[in-house]
């Protein structure tokens, strides 16, 4: 058979041609109709990709409609049936959303107008005001304090779901709901602080955000693979032989993950991965470090060992959360060189982010004098 076929117009049936997806492949064959010879002319097969440039170069030749043999109607259908859900469950995003600022970072997500800097400058400002809120009391009320976290993680919750629907993930957090306890207080806190921090650093695509997320609510499913009274003793009182063990967590829990069949991405691995590595090499399993330590990581690890601090895991001392920000400040200022835990540049965005003022002044520039020495080396 040519290019070009002759057969009757009750044979195909039209499609307007803005309705054609673009940058997947095509599940039927498409056509153009010449209406002055009553022929159709093959513009592109089935499986074809068809590109955005070339739907706008039949569009500016005037080509309003393409066409398709009439045996490909119930697959059409199906398709644009499936569309029509995902959309409709796009307009339902505002329903998972309880507080204000949840609804104003999905205006920013699904805002088309946006570049992916207006929406990191957006969602920055908004991290940072949720942040300040968080580590902000100066008389470390335990019920504001409470009050502000359960905020914060309704609000982390939220973004959940919705990038989750926006990367077209589906219901995979709700799912993931049944098969794990997600308000095991540790990692939904790792969570939320991760998803805070992660704003207040301008990061914006549903994917990334969904990722940290889902990082922050996997980190330590190893846990429950070690003795339950290694679990109770703080990281720093452990002996060498008990350390050795605890560090097996983290490939107990990714091998617990992928025989639970549970779809991690890449970045979430790498994050549960890495979640306990330092930028000097000092941390594990791999002993990684520098630019190996990726920064997605960096910020669960400073997400978790906040946490630590504040259920006592850490040094056995539980802190108010403003005074385990504080303490994390200090532990990370009296290591060698002042950075040898996490990067310069994400403790000054960090600092930066949860405080307005003057406050952390001192340690940004002492993060600022620390990058220009780096860079002088």
């Amino acid at each position: 058979m040519s290019d070009s076929i002759s057969d009757e117009v009750k044979n195909f049936f039209s499609i307007p041609i803005e309705f054609i997806p673009c940058n997947e492949k095509i599940i039927l064959p498409l056509y153009a109709y010449l209406k002055l010879n009553n022929r159709f002319v093959k513009l592109f097969k089935k499986d074809d990709v068809i590109l955005k440039s070339q739907i706008e170069h039949y569009i500016k030749r005037g080509l309003t409609s393409v066409w398709s043999s009439v045996d490909f109607f119930d697959a059409w259908k199906g398709y644009m049936a499936q569309k029509i859900q995902i959309l409709e469950a796009e307009e339902d995003w505002y329903k998972h959303t309880r507080h204000e600022s949840s609804a104003m970072v999905v205006d920013v997500i699904k805002a088309q107008d946006f570049s992916l800097d207006e929406k990191a400058q957006v969602l920055s400002e908004i991290g940072k005001n949720l942040s300040e809120t968080l580590f902000s009391f100066q008389d470390s009320n335990p019920e504001e304090i409470e009050k502000a976290f359960k905020r914060c993680k309704e609000i982390t919750e939220d973004i959940i779901r919705v990038a989750s629907m926006a990367h077209k993930m589906g219901t995979l957090y709700e799912d993931i709901q049944k098969i794990i306890d997600l308000e095991l207080e540790h990692s939904g806190a790792v969570s939320t602080f991760s998803v805070m921090f992660a704003l207040v650093l301008g990061y914006s695509e549903p994917k990334i955000l969904s990722d940290i997320s889902f990082a922050g609510i996997f980190h330590d499913v190893g846990m429950s693979k070690l003795p339950i009274e290694l679990t109770q003793i703080p990281v720093i009182q452990l002996s060498k032989e008990q350390f050795a063990i605890y560090q097996t967590h983290v490939q107990s829990g990714l091998d617990h993950l992928k025989k639970m069949k549970i779809p991690i991405t890449n970045n979430v691995k790498m994050m549960i991965e890495q979640h306990h590595e330092y930028l000097n090499g000092s941390g594990y399993p791999k002993h990684i470090s520098g630019f190996e330590f990726n920064e997605l990581s960096q910020i669960l690890a400073i997400g978790d060992f906040l946490h630590e601090l504040v259920i006592g895991l850490y040094d056995s001392i539980k802190h108010p959360l403003p005074e385990a920000f504080e303490r994390m400040k200090q532990i990370i200022r009296n290591q060698n060189n002042h950075d040898s835990l996490f990067s310069p540049d994400l403790m000054v965005a960090i600092l930066q982010g949860v405080s307005s003022g003057e406050k952390y002044a001192k340690d940004v520039e002492i993060y600022e004098n620390k990058k220009k020495s780096l860079a002088n080396d």
